[in-house]
């Protein structure tokens, strides 16, 4: 026995999704629920781990193979998340193993940032001069000293 609930995905656009009776009822929804998240879970797993084993093998970051398995991963994130009404941020907190996959598939990608700004840059070469200045002055200063003292012992 089915009823049926209605969905809108666009303004315009209504379509007819299909709940049975027994995916309704409490102890059922919450076990059939643990179940997909296992079998997510599972192909997951599956997927890191040829990712890991690539890795292993010392293949570098960014390549095809990566790819296909981020591709791969990605889509049961999304149709895991869009089933079951889940955040992906959520998600990809809880299985860390998601964001190696997207750093062996984009390595540059991986905060967009670039290390060094432009404004640590400056900072850097500030800094520098500044060290350089005090350093010379303490020599300088050294000089006097040495001189007074040489001057006072004649």
């Amino acid at each position: 026995m089915a009823t049926n609930a209605v969905v809108l995905n666009e303004p315009q656009e209504v379509a007819i999704k299909k709940t049975s009776f027994w995916s309704r009822m409490p102890l059922v929804g919450a076990l059939n629920r643990s179940m997909n998240r296992r079998d997510f879970e599972s192909q997951v797993s599956k997927i890191v781990n040829s990712a890991l084993g690539h890795e292993s093998e010392g293949l570098v970051a960014g390549r095809d193979e990566y790819k296909r398995l981020w591709n791969m991963a990605d889509k049961l994130l999304v149709t895991y998340c869009k089933d079951w009404e889940v955040d992906r941020a959520d998600l990809e907190a809880q299985i860390p193993a998601i964001r190696k996959m997207k750093l062996l598939a984009n390595p540059l990608q991986s905060d967009g940032k670039p290390k060094v700004t432009v404004g640590k840059a400056i900072a850097a070469f500030i800094g520098v001069c500044f060290g350089l200045l005090a350093l010379g002055a303490a020599a300088g200063m050294f000089n006097v000293g040495y001189q007074l003292a040489h001057h006072l012992v004649k």
